[in-house]
């Protein structure tokens, strides 16, 4: 298997799951740091939904509407497994693998239907997250869900309003606060774009 992976005909699927892995080994160490590749990224703006779209191709693949990091490591991780499974077939059907000069381009156009299949379904919540970013929950008490937050650094957090729906919002520290970490409590107190500037919960 591992002769079959580090194949030639294989090598451009196994780089990009290179990149992949090496991606989420930095993202590990930057949550650790208290800190996200994902807010580092030129993002979409929260009212992109609502948008005309710079090309209808980044519209159909979801590229303008998913954070650059993500839709990067689903495409590569999409290219990389359709790739392999490819590869894979032929090999187990005629006891060889495709010459890359055919792979690569039979597994492109796989890869851009799989990309708007799998950002279609992903694109949901943080459409969510983005309009969810426009209810006025100003003294509002949230939980922090996703990340960690701090001065310049926003994390998600979960809040319901008082008619008891669940909101997924961006949050970071006030001024001169410390960090908040998942499972801290904290209130909402003005809103800035799409981001809340909060301050911890004292019961």
């Amino acid at each position: 298997m591992l002769e079959f992976i580090l194949s030639h005909d294989n090598l451009p699927y196994f780089v990009c799951g290179v990149v992949v892995v090496m991606l989420g080994v930095i993202e590990m160490f930057a949550r650790l740091a208290g800190a996200s590749l994902v807010f580092v990224l030129d993002e979409p703006e929260p009212n992109l939904s609502t948008a005309e779209p710079s090309n209808p191709i980044t519209q159909w693949l979801y590229l303008d509407r998913l954070p650059v990091l993500l839709w990067c490591v689903m495409a590569l991780s999409l290219f990389a497994l359709l790739g392999f499974a490819t590869n894979l077939m032929c090999y187990l059907l005629r006891a060889h693998t495709l010459p890359q000069s055919i792979s690569v381009w039979l597994v492109f156009p796989l890869t851009g239907l799989a990309c708007h299949w799998l950002g279609s379904r992903s694109w949901w919540r943080y459409d969510r997250m983005m309009k969810d970013s426009d209810v006025d929950l100003s003294g509002s008490v949230a939980v922090m869900t996703l990340g960690t937050a701090k001065p310049g650094v926003p994390a998600e957090a979960l809040v319901k309003d008082p008619d008891n729906h669940r909101h997924y919002v961006m949050v970071e520290p006030r001024e001169g606060e410390s960090v908040f970490v998942p499972g801290t409590w904290v209130v909402l107190l003005s809103r800035r774009k799409r981001v809340w500037l909060a301050t911890r919960f004292e019961p």
